[in-house]
């Protein structure tokens, strides 16, 4: 398993890995399938230079055998340099529960301790019991705090955290 950042010359491979993401789990995202099966080309292949070259933010990529099998990213905003945020993590299924999320996680959090975070925060859909118990495994709190989901106003999200 090889976990790094992504290239800024895969904006190809992004585009299929996130569809391929919105189209198994829908209400994970914040975003729906529609949405960004419309986004060009320039816009993915703007994606993967900012997740690739940027100091805000961050897109890694995990890679089994030479297929794209999971995805995170990482920002730190700029008016709260000590909390990085933890978004659209997605491991595909057939790899799931084999530290691939970990490892993902671990990646954001040595980028983020980089760029001065102290702390690593993030949303997840109250009901993605998988995905909550992973972030729980993995030393992430819930604070207490919930919001609607961006793209689906019948679910919710909780806000976690952990210390890094």
């Amino acid at each position: 398993m090889e976990i790094r950042r992504i290239r800024p010359d895969e904006g190809p491979q992004l585009r299929a890995l996130r569809l391929s993401a919105l189209a198994g789990a829908p209400e994970a995202f914040g975003s729906i399938l529609a949405t960004e099966e419309a986004w060009t080309e320039d816009r993915w292949r703007d994606r993967a230079v900012h997740g690739a070259e940027s100091g805000e933010r961050a897109l890694f990529i995990a890679i089994k055998s030479g297929v794209w099998c999971g995805m995170v990213g990482g920002l730190v905003p700029a008016d709260e340099p000590s909390v990085s945020e933890l978004v659209g993590m997605w491991v595909e299924p057939a790899v799931r529960e084999r530290g691939v999320g970990r490892a993902l996680i671990d990646a954001v959090g040595v980028w983020a301790r980089k760029q001065g975070a102290r702390r690593i925060q993030l949303w997840v859909t109250e009901t993605n019991t998988l995905a909550v118990g992973m972030y729980e495994h993995l030393g992430f709190r819930a604070t207490g705090k919930t919001q609607p989901h961006p793209s689906n106003s019948s679910l919710a999200e909780m806000h976690m955290i952990r210390v890094l």
